[in-house]
């Protein structure tokens, strides 16, 4: 048979025991409820409190072993960029990103949060813990109305409970007061503070100062490569040029070609206006001649009539004037053509001048395009000599090196056969 210790016991059961020893006890003394209820806040208080004090004594040093680990993700992030761009890092977004991915340090903040809010939380619970304990005993003595129980000996345990119901809100009061004073929270932002200063140092001090800075042959050889890759670059542009030229050339030549299509046509059209005008006033001015004709054979007619001669020469006159009206309208109309193909003329000597100042331009700016490669190969072949003579100079240091060396050699065996030379004078002169 398997027997469960009391440490394997799941929150559940323990509730069910704690209810069933509730239950248990009010049925023998309803009037010990508001203390359990008490002592119940109060131990809940005070367990509280000194899992807050074990938790602000662990953080630290569970942030300390986190640096290391943070340290290494950096080295490993700094590695994966090119040395050249390294000096360029964002340090602070790098720190905060590192440390933000760290799921430890996640957890780690939460922590720190619940800490903080820590010293409210039992303020909180002390009070609630008070104010169940009140209604509890007030609900007790609600129930007393009918004078079953002397009201003197109730009034005595409601006090007595209430006041030790108060107690909750000290001990609550004075767990806060504990936490703030002697381990508060800000303690926790300043070993934060701390880690991320150790990582800009690390940074800045041990990683980047560690580095070996680039030889002067290399940095040659990025300035070389750069260069060719320039040159590259502007061969390609000034490859391409002249064809851009030339699309710009067609497309303003297009443009302009259209334009004076279009003024033609717009003459043309004016020019076959101006005659169907011209060819309308002269029909008109025909018709007008024909009917003072006819009018005139009409007042020959009819002289021997007396009394109408009077009314048809009167008619006549008034034809007469609006014959002058239409002569002079017509006439206002052919002046208006003219002037119309004046002004269209004037376009069209506009638009070929403007067209001759288009392909002066175009010549123009052939002529920079010109001299635009040339200044580009110039500059290409005077970086082309500068990379020639540094190489030149690293060639004669070489010489210089070997020939050191050589003189080098020449010295020692002078100062050997000196030697030699003195040891004969010595052994000559003692014989």
């Amino acid at each position: 048979m398997n027997h469960l210790s009391i440490k394997a016991l799941s929150p559940s059961y323990w509730v069910v025991i704690i209810s069933f020893v509730v239950f248990a006890l009010y049925l023998i003394n309803p009037a010990i409820i508001p203390w359990l209820v008490v002592i119940f806040f109060v131990i809940l208080t005070l367990k509280l409190t000194l899992d807050g004090v074990k938790l602000h004594n662990q953080l630290p040093q569970e942030l300390q072993s986190y640096y290391q680990q943070l340290s290494s993700n950096i080295y490993t992030r700094c590695q994966g960029i090119k040395q050249e761009n390294r000096e360029k890092i964002n340090r602070l977004a790098l720190i905060e990103k590192t440390y933000n991915e760290h799921p430890k340090l996640q957890v780690w903040e939460k922590k720190k949060r619940y800490y903080q809010l820590l010293p409210n939380l039992l303020l909180a619970m002390g009070l609630l813990g008070t104010f169940v304990g009140i209604t509890i005993n007030l609900i007790l003595l609600s129930r007393n109305t009918a004078g079953e129980i002397q009201l003197q000996k109730a009034l005595a345990d409601i006090i007595s409970s209430m006041a030790i119901a108060f107690v909750s809100s000290l001990v609550a009061l004075v767990c806060s007061v504990f936490l703030t004073k002697f381990h508060p929270a800000y303690d926790l932002d300043i070993e934060k503070d701390n880690l991320i200063s150790r990582l800009e140092d690390y940074i800045d001090n041990d990683y980047l100062l560690s580095q070996t800075p680039l030889s002067v042959q290399e940095k040659i050889n990025e300035l070389r490569t750069s260069i060719d890759i320039y040159a590259s670059k502007l061969d390609i542009f000034v490859s391409k040029f002249p064809q851009y030229v030339k699309d710009f050339e067609h497309a303003v030549t297009d443009a302009s070609r259209k334009l004076v299509k279009s003024a033609d046509e717009f003459g043309d059209v004016t020019k076959e206006s101006s005659k169907l005008m011209q060819t309308g006033a002269n029909t008109l001015s025909n018709t007008t001649n024909n009917l003072a004709g006819i009018t005139r054979n009409f007042s020959n007619l009819t002289s021997t009539l007396s009394t109408s001669a009077q009314s048809l020469d009167s008619t006549t006159e008034a034809l007469q004037n609006y014959t002058q009206e239409l002569q002079s309208l017509t006439n206002t109309l052919v002046n208006n053509s003219s002037r119309i193909q004046n002004l269209i003329q004037n376009n069209q000597q506009d638009l070929n001048s403007i067209s001759i100042r288009l392909e002066q331009n175009t010549h123009t700016l052939s002529s920079a395009t010109q001299s635009f490669n040339l200044n580009a190969s110039q500059v290409k072949e005077a970086l082309n000599q500068h990379t020639g003579q540094v190489g030149n100079h690293n060639y004669n240091i070489q010489n210089v090196a070997i020939t050191l060396d050589q003189y080098t050699q020449i010295i020692k065996n002078i100062q050997t056969n000196l030697t030699n030379l003195v040891n004969l004078l010595n052994q000559s002169q003692n014989p």
